[in-house]
């Protein structure tokens, strides 16, 4: 007669050993490859703000005007200032970047926008926050629609090349005497993101963006007579210079 026969005692307990180290192999791998997407997500995420910011601001910066009616009375005042604050620089000016949202609104494509750093909820730190008036009032700090662009920034910091002395400015004002009602050829813009690194809690991951904007109804630059154009030699440096002309 045939008997049947079961696991024993120690049969059953290195199955289950194994089992155990088969789950704890599986759970590691699966560990590591959620802490890389949340990783992978959140860079992304970052990257995606910073970069929609920077080309809004880009827009906006690009298409900056100021009028030559400056004495006229009755009228609006259009400024382009740039306030230097070491860290978290200011910007406030007029560019005909506004877009109508509300059919048959009385709005032009003239806005008045101010940029400038808030200090947030600890989560958040220091915001860059972004103003768009779409009538042109002379008063950066009231009314217009108001939106939080980039949490966590850690420097937010801008530069004015002046077109007649061919040099790079920390600060702008179109009201003073230096720059009368004058617009900066270029405007370079630095921002600097510090966040958590999703892998290593306590641990700071910073992300630098940098880029320049040419401000279309801005003077040209003013050159010597002994300048070469640095068009032959080609490179970075002839295309900058062909395209600040």
């Amino acid at each position: 007669m045939r008997l049947n026969r079961g696991f024993t005692l120690a049969e059953v307990v290195i199955s289950l050993g194994i089992l155990l180290l088969i789950g704890a192999l599986s759970w590691s791998t699966i560990s590591g490859t959620l802490k890389l997407r949340s990783a992978l997500e959140s860079r992304d995420e970052l990257s995606r703000q910073a970069r929609v910011t920077l080309d809004r601001l880009r827009r906006e910066i690009r298409l900056a005007f100021l009028t030559k009616n400056t004495t006229a009375v009755n009228t609006y005042q259009t400024v382009f200032i740039g306030e230097d604050s070491g860290d978290e620089d200011r910007l406030w000016f007029t560019s005909m970047s506004h877009k109508r949202k509300v059919y048959g609104a009385r709005e032009s494509d003239q806005a008045e926008i101010t940029i400038w750093i808030e200090n947030g909820p600890d989560e958040l730190g220091n915001v860059l926050m972004h103003r768009e008036m779409g009538r042109i009032d002379n008063e950066p700090d009231k009314d217009g629609a108001i939106q939080a662009m980039v949490p966590n920034v850690e420097k937010f910091n801008l530069r004015y090349l002046d077109p007649l002395r061919n040099e790079w400015l920390e600060e702008w004002n179109s009201m003073d005497t230096e720059t009368p009602n004058r617009l900066p050829r270029a405007v370079e813009l630095m921002l600097v993101v510090e966040r958590e690194d999703p892998t290593d809690p306590g641990e700071m991951v910073r992300h630098d963006y940098i880029t320049t904007v040419i401000i279309e109804t801005a003077p040209r630059i003013t050159r010597s007579a002994t300048a070469s154009d640095g068009s032959s030699g080609g490179g970075q440096l002839g295309a900058m210079q062909r395209m600040m002309r």
